[in-house]
């Protein structure tokens, strides 16, 4: 449980890669971390990690494609510790698929996962972002939302719809005192 004050962060795709090194960073830093993701036993990693040095964490197995889900996770953070202070939108991903090997599936899993995952938390935590009348929310995109790449036409093209997403919102809530912060990193191992 999160100590009173304490910032409140709920971060999607927390199991491995930047959404496990920015809960250990935050927690590091006096974040109360919700650590969201599908997997289980990656998840227990990364809060024992975060525990043993000293941060304060918690779990939520979540498939952030699943609208319901997403609802449900952020209603019960939010019956916990009654706000969400910073939503790092991280979930993501996507296969190098050759052209000739493209499909309509492919293009409707990556903008799932890479889009509508976004989407769903976004749509779960906004009235309550709005009540408080403050918080974060940050989105991981790509470079390759801005250019397309090699083999990455689902996912650049997802990653590109999300980023204009994301600066759609910005305009939207700044006014309204939510910060909304767009990453777009390169490539991550």
């Amino acid at each position: 449980m999160a100590a009173t004050g304490q910032p409140i962060t709920l971060i999607t795709g927390a199991s491995s890669g930047i959404g496990a090194a920015l809960a250990k960073r935050l927690a590091g830093h006096g974040d109360h971390v919700i650590l969201v993701a599908r997997r289980l036993r990656l998840l227990q990693e990364v809060a024992a990690g975060i525990e043993k040095a000293g941060g304060s964490s918690e779990i939520a197995v979540c498939d952030v494609t699943v609208g319901d889900a997403a609802r449900a996770c952020v209603d019960e953070v939010l019956r916990k510790h009654g706000r969400i202070d910073r939503l790092i939108l991280n979930a993501g991903g996507g296969s190098r698929i050759a052209p000739e090997n493209l499909t309509g599936a492919d293009m409707r899993a990556t903008f799932d996962l890479n889009l509508f995952g976004v989407v769903n938390f976004v749509e779960a935590a906004l009235p309550a972002l709005l009540n408080q009348g403050n918080g974060q929310i940050v989105a991981i995109g790509s470079i390759a939302g801005f250019r397309g790449l090699p083999h990455a036409a689902s996912y650049g093209a997802a990653k590109a719809a999300l980023m204009n997403y994301i600066e759609s919102l910005r305009i939207d809530l700044t006014p309204r005192g939510i910060t909304v912060t767009l990453a777009a990193p390169g490539f991550v191992a």
